[in-house]
Formats: structure tokens, C-alpha cells, sequence
């Protein structure tokens, strides 16, 4: 929907003067400033098209004095996108890249942040010397198009050598059934076990093309599925209701925050980073890399 932002320092010169000192933290930048400024680079840099509108959100004072953080909503018929962006406090520097500690080692925090347990679908061994971890969308194209790669090329080349957890990540905001798959799908999980939630998974992703775009009617359309998939009506209903599918997909999402994680396909080789539903030869270099180690 929006090309991808890579600019590193925007508005350079544009300073506003009206405020809102309802929303602007205090001392720091006004928003409502912030806003068409960042519009008006972004446009005219050729980084997003006439038709999308420019708001900010979430901004507060970040550790380093002198430095706030935030979010620019980019929106365009309905669909809005995320982007973290860092500012200077009197508005004139913004950042787009995300600020990098230099004590931290991103490898070794990636792994502590996450967390695999009974709740999380998983295929293969537990032991195996290489773990795939996938933040991923049921309705997201981007992630059909990764599990076609991770599925039918990347771990059959591996077979053991290689775990894979796939975890739950619906972006609500463009997606109306992504959290509707996620549950159920996490029901079939709890109830009828690994087999059938791949069983489920697979036909989600195999139909995400014909899913009906309105949450209701996906509903029941995901729900057959997960019946199809050895999951009892009864069984499926009453899981649903307890809420337990959707407090883990909860916290998957926080879990994902936590990480830094703003779009799905996102995945983790042994706590390395891979953004994206990318080739398979660029996955089988990261896991070819950390088999040798």
C-alpha cells in the first residue's frame, strides 16, 4: 500500500508554531505540527502518494533527554500503517530508524524475549540446532507468500535439523478476520493437537484468497475449517468462548512489541532477524550460517 520509508532524517528546517497543549507532551514537539510537516517531506520525497494522510501518535519523552518518540499513522482508504519515528524537541530533526543500543547484543535479547511453550503450533524437534520463529498473519498476503517458501521449501531441505513456532500476530487494524483464524486456530491446538492445527493452517492459508472479506460470514467460513481440521462444534464453541485463545494471542502480540516487531512475515533464526517473506536461499543462508557454528 505505501512504498517503503527509508529516509533517516526528515524535516530538517521545518519548525511549527501553533500548540496543542493537550496533546503535546510537555516540553516536548506538537503533534498536530508534526504532522503535515512529515506529510509534506514524505509526499514531496515521492515516499507516499497524494491520497495518504499523515497523523501522529503516542508521543512521549524517550530516555535520551532532548528526544521524543512516536508513531506516524499513515492511512489510505481505510488501511493505516505504523511507523516509529524518534524527534528532536523542538521538532526540527526526525528520525525513521530505530536507535541502536550498543550495549545490547539484539541476538541474545531477541532469544530471551521469546517465549515457546504448549500454546505455540510448533514442527519439529525441541532439540534441534536451529529454531525458526515466525510472527505471523493468517490474512496478511506477505505471510501466505512466506508459507508457501517456509513449507514447501525451506524445512523439508532441513528436516530435523530445523524447529519451527509460528506465532500469532493479526493485524486487526487492516485485517477483519486475522484474529478470528488465530483463535480458532489455537483452539484446534488445545484440543485436538499439533497434527490437526497444521491441518488448519494449511487450509487457511490455501483459501485466504476466498475468505470472505466481511468478519462475520469469515467467521463461520474459519470456523468449518477448524471443524474440518478434527476439532469438535461443541468443542470449538466452548473454547472460543473461555477467552483462553485470545489472551495467548494477547500476548503474543505484546510479546511481539516487546521485540520491536511492527509487520508480519517477521522471523527469528536463533535470534537472528529476517524481516519479510524473502527467498528461500536467503533463509537457507542464516540456517546454513548458524548449522557450522
Amino acid at each position: 500500500m505505501f512504498r517503503k520509508i527509508a529516509a533517516v532524517v526528515l524535516l530538517a528546517g521545518l519548525v511549527g508554531c501553533s500548540s496543542s497543549p493537550d496533546q503535546a507532551p510537555p516540553g516536548g514537539p506538537d503533534p498536530d505540527t508534526l504532522a503535515p510537516s512529515a506529510r509534506r517531506y514524505l509526499l514531496g520525497g515521492g515516499q507516499i502518494p497524494e491520497d495518504v494522510e499523515v497523523a501522529v501518535a503516542n508521543l512521549d519523552a524517550f530516555e535520551t533527554p532532548g528526544l521524543y518518540q512516536g508513531d506516524l499513522i499513515l492511512t489510505k482508504e481505510g488501511q493505516s500503517q505504523r511507523v516509529p519515528f524518534y524527534v528532536t524537541e523542538n521538532g526540527r530533526w526526525l528520525f525513521l530508524n530505530d536507535p541502536i543500543d550498543l550495549t545490547v547484543d539484539p541476538v541474545a535479547a531477541a532469544q530471551t524475549g521469546i517465549s515457546v511453550t504448549e500454546n505455540d503450533p510448533t514442527l519439529g524437534p525441541a532439540d534441534a540446532l536451529v529454531t525458526v520463529v515466525e510472527y505471523s498473519d493468517f490474512q496478511c498476503p506477505f505471510c501466505a507468500r512466506a508459507n508457501a517458501i517456509v513449507h514447501g521449501e525451506v524445512l523439508p531441505r532441513y528436516g530435523d535439523q530445523v524447529r519451527f513456532v509460528y506465532k500469532q500476530m493479526p493485524l486487526v487494524s487492516l485485517h477483519p478476520w486475522a484474529q478470528s483464524a488465530s483463535e480458532a486456530g489455537l483452539c484446534v491446538l488445545f484440543e485436538a493437537g499439533q497434527e490437526a492445527y497444521w491441518r488448519f493452517h494449511a487450509e487457511v492459508f490455501a483459501n485466504q484468497k476466498t475468505i470472505s472479506s466481511d468478519a462475520t460470514i469469515a467467521g463461520r467460513e474459519i470456523e468449518a475449517m477448524a471443524i474440518a481440521a478434527g476439532m469438535g462444534a461443541g468443542e470449538l464453541s466452548d473454547c472460543l468462548a473461555s477467552g483462553r485463545a485470545a489472551a495467548v494471542v494477547a500476548d503474543t502480540v505484546a510479546e511481539a512489541s516487546a521485540l520491536g516487531i511492527n509487520a508480519t512475515p517477521t522471523f527469528f533464526i536463533n535470534g537472528r532477524k529476517l524481516s519479510g517473506a524473502q527467498p528461500p536461499e536467503v533463509f537457507a543462508s542464516m540456517i546454513d550460517s548458524e548449522l557450522s557454528r
